[in-house]
């Protein structure tokens, strides 16, 4: 029992300051960890903080330029894996092994075009795993023709922020419509994907300011940059993981971030 206790003990700031994700990082390593990201500048030009979380970029040479200058990541899980085919629709998860253990573990993905090998590769790796898939259009056929052993449930919605208004030509819903209408509001979702052709700038704030504990935000970033997204993202806890630019559309970047407790960054 003693050994026990000892053992715990050892990983014991892991699990604390990610609220029971890792549970195998040694204390040593762990504060290696925490002070990387505590000390990663995030800004090219950090003097004016102020400044660059109110910019705004449409140019899609001047949005590449500064997704090549800011916010690098700042955080290695152990065991990130990329989930999916190497081609668009690919994710890079962080340790998605750990999903294998969380009972009733749940995944949002908002936008499949049709595509779910992403959701398919995740079932995978941890089938114990309840899959929600958002799209304002239906998609049951290519689901039942391309995966037809997917478990995965779709939702004939996408999503649209709570200060957005509605759009005449397609159902929208907004996040706390959805985790009502499917009973979601207490559950934590392990990971919420997005690529939704730049719905993420005007829906992540109802991500952050939901009550449910978002453990993993997979998300690709189109067209534009809106700055505060990332001060937001990081002030929230997350910390970035991985991060992708995309080559062949300039002014796009897939991102992967990781919801800390507020313990990682100011315990001891």
């Amino acid at each position: 029992a003693a050994a026990s206790v000892g053992r715990d003990e050892e990983y014991s700031l892991a699990l604390r300051d990610s609220v029971g994700f890792f549970d195998d990082i040694r204390n040593e390593d762990w504060r290696r960890k925490r002070q990387a990201a505590r000390s990663a500048q995030h800004l090219a030009d950090p003097s004016d903080v102020d400044k660059n979380k109110k910019r705004v970029f449409q140019r899609l040479g001047n949005a590449a330029r500064w997704y090549y200058n800011n916010w690098q990541p700042s955080f290695a899980c152990p065991h990130d894996r990329l989930v999916g085919p190497i081609r668009d629709g690919h994710k890079f998860v962080c340790d998605p092994h750990r999903l294998r253990k969380r009972q009733d573990c749940l995944v949002y993905s908002l936008g499949s075009f049709g595509d779910f090998s992403f959701e398919a590769a995740l079932q995978q790796i941890a089938p114990n795993c309840e899959i929600h898939v958002f799209d304002d259009k239906d998609y049951q056929e290519d689901l039942m023709k391309d995966y037809p052993n997917l478990a995965a449930t779709l939702h004939p919605w996408s999503m649209r922020g709570t200060n957005s208004s509605k759009d005449a030509e397609k159902p929208t819903k907004t996040f706390p419509e959805i985790l009502k209408e499917l009973g979601h509001e207490s559950r934590r979702i392990d990971i919420l994907k997005a690529d939704c052709e730049s719905c993420e700038w005007e829906v992540y704030p109802d991500w952050l300011s939901a009550p449910n504990e978002i453990t993993q935000i997979l998300m690709e970033s189109h067209l534009s940059v809106q700055a505060q997204l990332f001060q937001d993202f990081h002030d929230a806890g997350y910390v970035i993981f991985h991060k992708e630019p995309n080559l062949i559309y300039q002014g796009g970047c897939e991102w992967s971030f990781l919801k800390l407790g507020r313990s990682f960054w100011r315990g001891r």
